[in-house]
């Protein structure tokens, strides 16, 4: 190893970081001196501990990752103090750090945060920037410090948001932008020639994690918000509602939707209108219509609406609900 490499200690769990690892891994100006990330967790039908995409990523790398319950234990300062890192970088990586780790590094703890700060601080900016209708949204590269995403910014990349992304693929987006400019940002930053300008506070906006609830839809929306919803929702929680079958309510995820150039004056939100047999129409609020294009109802994989339509579960006249004590009225 040459003298002149950049240390870099890598901290994220997310598969969001996941390019930016490989990224340092193949530059040959940075030296990776660790890797850490969130410990297995059980997932699947089988509970099976399951690694981090990190996790995952750094042991296809052959980089062997710290499985980190607490960053801020005084064994895992020990061992970074060790390290001496010039960067501490962190991308996704799901606990907070204390302010003995913030100040570690020789150079900075640098955090690469899914939105243009000051926008969308917190837990989800990525689904917070759909459900806004954003056209733009970027990656900005910080200085960490004790607050929550407060810290100055030293680059901002933006990224344009398509009327066909989700969550999923603008993630998948961001991902990338963030991978194809992590070294070049960490390289300005060691050689000075770029500097952290202060965040505008006054027009900062949080956003906190998303519960599963957030994601019924409710009809009295217009059609544009409720599309809103289903691109900030998918894959998870996934936007759903309920309609009704022979068997009792049934909860129908709506997976892809369109705004459509129909209105409907006449009938209540969340009625299924009359059109094409193989088209799913439905009143939402200030009389806009919505077409559902993909749905998954309950105990079912993910279908076109004209396979829907086909079960005849549901025809013209129906009504999805918001919840279920609206059903039994």
């Amino acid at each position: 190893m040459t003298a002149n490499k950049t240390k870099v200690f890598f901290l994220g769990s997310g598969d969001i970081a996941v390019p930016s690892l490989r990224a340092l891994h193949e530059n040959d100006a940075i030296e990776l001196v660790g890797v850490g990330t969130q410990p297995d967790k059980k997932a699947g039908r089988g509970n099976k501990l399951t690694a981090t995409p990190v996790g995952k990523a750094a042991d296809d790398l052959s980089l062997a990752p710290w499985k980190i319950d607490n960053i801020n234990q005084e064994k895992y300062v020990d061992r970074l103090k060790d390290l001496c890192p010039d960067f501490i970088l962190v991308i996704a990586f799901g606990q907070l750090l204390k302010e003995v780790i913030l100040n570690l590094p020789k150079l900075a703890c640098v955090n690469v945060h899914a939105s243009i700060l000051p926008d969308y601080r917190g837990a989800s900016p990525i689904n917070s920037c759909l459900l806004n209708g954003d056209t733009v949204t970027g990656v900005s590269i910080m200085q960490m410090e004790k607050g929550l995403d407060t810290g100055p910014v030293y680059e901002i990349i933006t990224q344009n948001i398509s009327e066909d992304d989700n969550a999923l693929t603008l993630k998948a987006k961001l991902a990338k932008l963030a991978g194809e400019n992590i070294v070049s940002a960490l390289d300005k930053i060691s050689s000075g020639s770029v500097s952290a300008e202060t965040q505008n506070h006054e027009k900062a906006n949080h956003c906190s994690k998303i519960a599963k609830n957030d994601a019924l839809i409710s009809w009295d929306m217009s059609a544009q918000e409720i599309n809103n919803r289903v691109k900030a929702y998918f894959p998870w929680p996934g936007t759903f509602t309920f309609f009704e079958t022979n068997k009792g309510p049934r909860r129908l995820v709506v997976t892809k939707a369109a705004l459509s150039d129909l209105t409907d004056k006449n009938e209540a939100p969340g009625t299924v209108l009359p059109g094409d047999k193989k088209k799913l129409f439905v009143k939402c609020g200030d009389d806009s219509v919505l077409e559902l294009l993909q749905v998954k109802p309950e105990g079912k994989g993910i279908m076109n609406a004209a396979d829907f339509l086909c079960g005849g579960q549901i025809k013209a006249g129906s009504t999805l609900t918001q919840n279920l004590t609206n059903l039994a009225s």
